[in-house]
């Protein structure tokens, strides 16, 4: 029996207890103010939940029990989000939680500042629930110098040493210049720089949040259409998509993070092992990153990490259990020979179950995003998946999903294809027209549009995420309204319609948003030499 105290009131009780009793306690003592102090937490936790429910945005307090402290988040229940949105009259459009908790808390802040660059950064990256860093299209487009037009001091643009009128090497590199032509002689990008800069930006670079300056405004791009491309162009009047009409005084540019859930450079990895397995490591290293749950019948990996964790080296699971992963990358192949599959938010290279069994489902998946699947003799049950490359199935029961590759029961015939139920995915469009008795398709909710991927090689970093240039057939296909595949959960599609449509009710008259992704803003920028 423990000789302290479980619960936090419970444990300062005790210890308002005299040193000599709790001394002598053989752990009845802990137990009893335990009792008690269960009871104390429900009471204490209810009063604080209902004056957290004040309040729309997230606090955090810190208790202490014993010599612990711990931070627990006071936030209000989401079914009161709605309610506070009516009194403030707010139009609540975001589809995560912490962003609309952020759209009812800066409500009045935002339309104080409505128009302004802040705010419009403000609200896209609360909105969107993701790092944006804004340009102004007005200040891409090429203009022509005037004689009255005023030159600001360099240090407004972040450059420490003036530059001297009067030699024309030094005066051509002024950055307040309205230059037009790129000048050759010296690199353009972001560098590393201090706070106190006048021109510095603050941007969380995956989750490293650094303060950045643009050197040698009027030089050669390093990466052209990227964060740090100011290079001066001529109007571009085509309608505003990913990659054109951006330089224009009518478009603000919002850059975006490609989504990198699993293929980010800061995913933690380690290497499979049976002792994994078996829960017989020593090594206590790897605690923080992972837990395990087993029972007779059932064995739980879960990845602790804020990202999925990266698991290296073949699995090969032999036991009669039912496995399930949650919240893993693995790079290799994952082979059932006896048991059930369970995953979810998984990336996975190749699935192999050799199970036989088609009246209970042999795996499960549910957000996992395939390379390749293979269970030619089992039941395969999957929810919100992306596959690939091929899928092997004996019957097959999806919905939501995003199906590249072909749809069969074998290694050798595509056809006929498995029996099952295939409803609001994308699938080959071979497919369609080969339903029967046994294979029921949903063809009003299917779509044969063919994807665009970010990259559709495993594992490079935006595999299977929707390009915005994929039909809406796809990107907005799910039953809910959402995108099919891996990503539903993640919303990425649904966050940047609800950032763009809450824009246009705080943008001036005329104004578009053109929101573009750009991989550099994974990158820290160097340091300034």
């Amino acid at each position: 029996m423990s000789t302290k105290p479980d619960t936090y009131l419970g444990d300062q009780l005790y210890r308002l207890l005299p040193e000599v009793y709790r001394t002598r306690d053989n752990g009845d003592m802990a137990g009893v103010v335990d009792s008690c102090g269960e009871l104390l937490d429900r009471m204490y936790f209810t009063l604080q939940q209902r004056l957290a429910d004040c309040f729309p945005d997230i606090g955090r307090k810190q208790l202490k029990k014993g010599e612990k402290e711990i931070i627990v988040e006071s936030r209000c229940q989401d079914w009161i989000l709605p309610y506070f949105a009516d009194l403030l009259d707010v139009q609540l459009v975001s589809p995560e939680s912490d962003g609309r908790r952020q759209e009812v808390a800066n409500a009045v802040s935002w339309r104080q500042r409505k128009g302004t660059l802040a705010c419009i950064e403000e609200l896209a990256q609360a909105v969107a629930q993701t790092e944006v860093e804004i340009q102004e299209g007005w200040k891409r487009v090429a203009t022509t110098a005037r004689i009255p037009m005023p030159l600001l001091p360099s240090s407004v643009y972040g450059v420490v040493d003036e530059p001297d009128m009067g030699i024309p090497q030094q005066a051509a590199r002024h950055p307040g210049l309205p230059a037009v032509t790129v000048d050759f002689r010296f690199p353009s990008r972001s560098v590393q720089t201090d706070d106190d800069n006048p021109a510095a930006h603050r941007t969380n670079f995956s989750g490293q949040t650094v303060p950045w300056k643009q050197v040698n405004l009027h030089g050669a791009p390093c990466f052209p259409g990227n964060y740090n491309d100011v290079s001066k162009r001529t109007v571009d009047l085509r309608t505003p998509d990913e990659k054109r009409g951006h330089f224009h005084p009518k478009r603000l540019l919002l850059f975006a993070p490609l989504p990198d859930e699993f293929f980010g450079e800061d995913v933690q990895s380690i290497v499979w092992s049976e002792n994994i397995f078996r829960s017989e490591q020593d090594d206590e290293k790897d605690s923080d990153l992972f837990e395990t749950e087993g029972t007779e019948s059932s064995w739980t990996f879960r990845a602790l990490t804020d990202k999925p964790l990266r698991i290296e080296g073949l699995i090969d699971l032999t036991e009669d259990k039912i496995f399930r992963f949650e919240r893993v990358r693995i790079d290799n192949t994952l082979v059932v020979q006896n048991g059930r599959l369970e995953l979810f938010e998984c990336a996975v290279q190749k699935v192999e179950v050799q199970r036989a069994d088609t009246e209970t489902a042999v795996f499960t998946g549910d957000n996992v995003l395939f390379h390749s699947l293979q269970a030619e003799n089992s039941l395969v049950r999957l929810e919100y998946c992306t596959v690939l490359d091929g899928t092997v199935a004996a019957h097959l029961q999806a919905s939501d999903c995003i199906f590249m590759g072909s749809i069969h029961k074998d290694l050798v015939s595509s056809l006929p294809p498995p029996a099952g139920c295939i409803r609001f995915s994308r699938v080959p469009e071979s497919l369609l027209g080969f339903g029967g008795e046994k294979l029921y398709l949903a063809e009003e909710t299917l779509s044969t549009s063919v994807p665009v991927f970010f990259a559709d090689t495993f594992p490079e970093m935006g595999c299977g995420v929707l390009h915005p240039a994929t039909s809406d057939s796809i990107r907005f296909g799910a039953e809910d309204g959402g995108e099919m595949g891996a990503y539903h959960s993640r919303h990425h599609v649904l966050r940047v319609q609800s950032a763009l449509e809450k824009l246009k009710g705080f943008l001036p008259f005329g104004m578009e948003v053109v929101w573009i992704y750009d991989s550099m803003l994974h990158v820290l920028p160097p340091e300034e030499q």
